[in-house]
């Protein structure tokens, strides 16, 4: 998804630092992006997610935090890490991004949420028997993020 997020910008090259648990992706006159290790309950990777972000979020100016989903099932504990990142960090702007979103499952996670923004995505065409599914959503992303700016 970075990278249809990069195209939108009309970016032609950002830069990748990986770091300890993220990769930071950097560009000139474009916002930094960090992207975090995938999530794994079995293996407790939530915690460590978890830990990283409090962290970023107390020592990075972020303005705003995106968490995929590619099903539409989210975890107890997944809600309970966007709350705890929309209540620790009220200036950063938190959505839910459905990605490979080709239905509307979305709807039912907003039920889910209440109160944190879900946007569906799908960043590539999906071909199916019935034809092609245009890819949406990058754009919304990026409108939600600008907005408020100046």
């Amino acid at each position: 998804m970075i990278e249809a997020i990069q195209e939108n910008l009309h970016v032609s090259e950002y830069h990748s630092i990986v770091k300890n648990g993220y990769i930071l992706y950097q560009s000139k006159n474009s916002p930094e992006w960090y992207e975090i290790d995938g999530i794994e309950f079995k293996n407790g990777s939530i915690d460590k997610a978890k830990i990283m972000i409090l962290n970023l979020g107390k020592s990075e100016k972020i303005s705003g935090f995106l968490y995929c989903l590619s099903s539409n099932r989210i975890e107890p504990e997944e809600i309970k890490l966007l709350n705890q990142v929309r209540n620790n960090f009220p200036n950063v702007k938190v959505a839910v991004i459905m990605t490979q979103c080709i239905n509307d499952s979305s709807v039912e996670i907003s039920k889910i949420l209440k109160n944190i923004n879900v946007i569906p995505v799908l960043a590539k065409e999906y071909v199916t028997r019935g034809g092609i599914v245009p890819p949406y959503g990058i754009e919304q992303i990026l409108n939600y993020l600008r907005e408020g700016e100046s």
